[in-house]
């Protein structure tokens, strides 16, 4: 088996994630709430960096401070079309782009069995566990298809550059082998699903994972201490 520096509980990466979108995705604005969603705005950055993911970690966080730096210095010295562009990239990138590496790196730091342990731990219909275990291996497979069309496209010699003078044959070229891939990976993972016997409604053993220690009690406390102090200042508890 492979050995991972960290492990974490995968409902403890859901917790998070919960967490995480609570606090970004919320309009209300207080000073506290500000330097809340700019703390737990690194959490990402930090969890990538324990699953190893060094190049996402740092692109992410070159664009989660780009993001910010926008919103502070930039917006207020732009006007018109740019305006509307920096603020809605800046707005991206400090809302949208956290939750989503966040989940990335779900994604990647999890394997199905031990996702599929944990669910079955907290009594998880199976109609929610097939469709996200069968989800697990969707987006990667997806990923390398379409990494082998673009090498068929640059064999032809049909590059970036190509993009430009016709745009329209270089969609036809990417989206619709890729289209009919999906389908078909779609329903080969569906298949391979069942013959796993993820749909028997009789308890499957396991022999993956599954537990809390210490990381997990830290990142508890960590998200719900975030959870606590955004609710306290959305009731008016603490002083804006």
């Amino acid at each position: 088996m492979e050995k991972r520096v960290l492990y974490v509980d995968p409902r403890t990466k859901l917790f998070l994630l919960l967490a995480m979108n609570i606090v970004m995705l919320n309009t209300s604005s207080g000073i506290l709430l500000s330097y809340l969603r700019f703390a737990i705005g690194f959490l990402p950055f930090v969890m990538l960096l324990t699953a190893e993911r060094y190049r996402s970690a740092f692109i992410y966080l070159a664009i989660y401070l780009a993001s910010h730096f926008i919103t502070l210095y930039v917006l207020a010295h732009t006007s018109g079309f740019l305006m509307m562009l920096l603020g809605f990239l800046s707005s991206m990138g400090t809302k949208f782009v956290p939750g989503g590496m966040l989940g990335v790196y779900f994604f990647t730091s999890t394997r199905v069995n031990e996702f599929v342990a944990a669910m079955e731990r907290m009594h998880v219909s199976q109609k929610i566990i097939i469709p996200v275990s069968v989800m697990f291996r969707f987006f990667p497979t997806v990923k390398e298809e379409a990494d082998g069309i673009s090498d068929a496209m640059r064999m032809r010699k049909l590059g970036f550059a190509y993009f430009f003078s016709k745009p329209a044959e270089i969609l036809e070229y990417r989206l619709v082998p890729l289209m009919i891939s999906v389908v078909n990976i779609g329903e080969d993972l569906s298949a391979s699903a069942l013959t796993r016997c993820l749909g028997r409604e009789k308890s499957r053993t396991n022999i993956s994972r599954c537990g809390f220690g210490w990381v997990d009690g830290v990142l508890f406390a960590v998200g719900t201490a975030f959870i606590m102090l955004y609710f306290l200042e959305l009731g008016g508890l603490i002083e804006k």
